[in-house]
C-alpha cells in the first residue's frame, strides 16, 4: 500500500481506492508503523486504522472514509480489531479486543456511523457472572446481508471454574438476537 501527500488541500481528506489510500490526514505520517486498511466490497467506503495518541497513551484510531469526504473517527482502541464487511457494504462489524480479559463487537452503518449497535448489549442474560469472567464477544461472519454470527466465550474467574461458549445470530436490521 502506498500513501502519498496530496498537494494543497484546504481540509484533511482521505481518498480511498481498492489498491491504495492517498492521504493527508491528522495523526497519520510516514513514521506510522501500523496502518491497516479494510475496503468495502463495493469499494465505496474504507476503514483505516492509524496510530494515534489517546489520552496521552499510544493507541489507534479506526476511521471511516467515504470517497471524497473527510474521515470520521468511529473508534479508538489500544490492542487490536477485526473487521468484517457485509457483502452489500451497508454494514461493518468490528470486534475490539479491548483487553486480555475482554472483547466486544459492534456493527456500524457507514452512512450513519454515529449509530453503533453494541452486540454485547443485545445478548440475552448468560448464566455466568460476566463481570467476574474473561468474556469475549466476537463477530464471526456475515450469514446474510442483515444477519451476523456472533460468539460469546470465555472462562469464569471464580469457582467452579469453567469455560463457556455461546453462539448467536444477530439481525442488524432489528438489533435483535434471532437464535442462541
Amino acid at each position: 500500500m502506498s500513501r502519498t501527500r496530496l498537494g494543497s488541500v484546504s481540509k484533511s481528506i482521505c481518498v480511498a481506492s481498492a489498491f491504495a489510500i492517498v492521504a493527508h490526514c491528522p495523526l497519520a505520517s510516514a513514521a506510522d508503523d501500523r496502518v491497516r486498511i479494510w475496503v468495502s466490497p463495493d469499494k465505496s467506503v474504507t476503514l483505516s486504522s492509524i496510530k494515534a495518541e489517546i489520552d496521552g497513551d499510544p493507541g489507534y484510531q479506526l476511521r471511516l472514509i467515504r470517497m471524497g469526504q473527510a474521515p470520521i473517527v468511529i473508534d479508538e482502541y489500544f490492542r487490536d480489531v477485526d473487521v468484517l464487511w457485509s457483502a452489500d457494504s451497508k454494514h461493518v462489524a468490528v470486534t475490539d479486543w479491548i483487553g486480555s480479559n475482554v472483547a466486544d463487537c459492534y456493527v456500524v452503518d457507514p452512512l450513519k456511523p454515529a449509530k453503533k449497535i453494541s452486540v454485547s448489549a443485545t445478548l440475552p442474560k448468560l448464566e455466568e457472572d460476566i463481570a467476574n469472567s474473561h468474556f469475549y464477544v466476537s463477530c464471526k461472519n456475515w450469514l446474510s446481508l442483515k444477519t451476523i454470527a456472533v460468539e460469546a466465550s470465555g472462562h469464569t474467574d471464580y469457582p467452579p471454574y469453567h469455560d463457556f461458549t455461546y453462539r448467536f445470530i444477530l439481525d442488524v436490521g432489528t438489533d435483535q438476537v434471532l437464535t442462541h
